[in-house]
Order: structure tokens, then C-alpha cells, then sequence
């Protein structure tokens, strides 16, 4: 009998250490991330100080947030549809008569390819996706040169 009760005591305890895993949270691919909800753009810095409104009376600045954009950029809203469309809006204020402007969009890894227009007005950024999860994304701008001819790489933010 005792022996029955020690096995019965060892098979509970197997038992009951024997938890499943839980399975991980499904991750999300970029494409997903992107399409899920609309981004707003709400900063943006430089990986060194820069000169980017031209203006030497002013300090060189890895903001350029608030040294380079004006308010009319600052509310824009971006969506990415799964078609591999998207738009822009103005939402606010009012950058020029266009309050929406179309545009395509590639995505291979993290490179981000976005183009608008046609032929030699197609406007074409290759960004970098750094980081993007349900509520942020962030990416990496091609190299740009500031008016004094200082190389830099421009990150942008966005907010769902």
C-alpha cells in the first residue's frame, strides 16, 4: 500500500511540475506594424548638430524637431494601407493647398522604400525602419548634408 501511495505521490508531483509552456505572444511583421493604425509625426533628431534652418545666429542643433519644422509638418498623419498604398494628411494646419498627398510604399526587411509622383517629380525616400511596435515608429532618414556641408542622419519619430 505504501508503495501505492508513493507512486501516486510521485506522479502528482511529476505531474503537476510538468506546466505547459505558455506559447509566445505572436509577433507582428513590419508590414503589420505599419498598416495597423495611422502614425503621427511627432520628432525628429540628428545624429550630430547640425545647422538645419541655415540660419548662423541661431546654435547647430540635433533637434530638428523645433529648429527645422514648421508647425504645418508637425501634425501630419501618415497611413500605410496593405496594398501598399498610403497617404499623407495636413490635420490641422495647412502646409500648402494639398491637404493629402498619395504615395506607394515597398517594404524588404527594415529598408522602407516611399515614392510619390511620377517620372522625374517621383519623390523617393529609402528610410530605415530603427525600431516599430504598436505604439512607435521610428526611422532612419538617408544621409542629408546641412547648408555648412556637415553629413548627418536624420531620425524620425511617430505615435499611433
Amino acid at each position: 500500500m505504501k508503495k501505492i501511495i508513493l507512486s501516486v505521490a510521485v506522479l502528482a508531483i511529476l505531474f503537476t511540475g510538468w506546466k505547459k509552456k505558455d506559447d509566445p505572444a505572436p509577433t507582428k511583421t513590419n508590414a503589420e506594424y505599419l498598416t495597423a493604425h495611422t502614425w503621427k509625426f511627432s520628432g525628429a533628431v540628428s545624429n550630430v548638430a547640425i545647422d538645419a534652418d541655415d540660419d548662423a545666429t541661431t546654435p547647430d542643433s540635433k533637434d530638428l524637431w523645433n529648429q527645422y519644422y514648421s508647425d504645418c509638418y508637425k501634425d501630419d498623419l501618415y497611413t500605410f494601407s496593405s496594398n501598399n498604398t498610403g497617404t499623407i494628411t495636413d490635420a490641422g494646419i495647412v502646409c500648402n493647398p494639398t491637404t493629402s498627398i498619395s504615395f506607394a510604399w515597398t517594404l524588404n526587411g527594415n529598408s522602407l522604400l516611399v515614392t510619390s509622383g511620377t517620372g522625374a517629380n517621383a519623390n523617393i525616400g529609402n528610410f530605415t525602419i530603427v525600431s516599430i511596435n504598436d505604439n512607435t515608429l521610428k526611422l532612419n532618414n538617408p544621409e542629408y548634408q546641412d547648408p555648412n556641408g556637415v553629413n548627418y542622419i536624420e531620425t524620425d519619430t511617430y505615435i499611433k
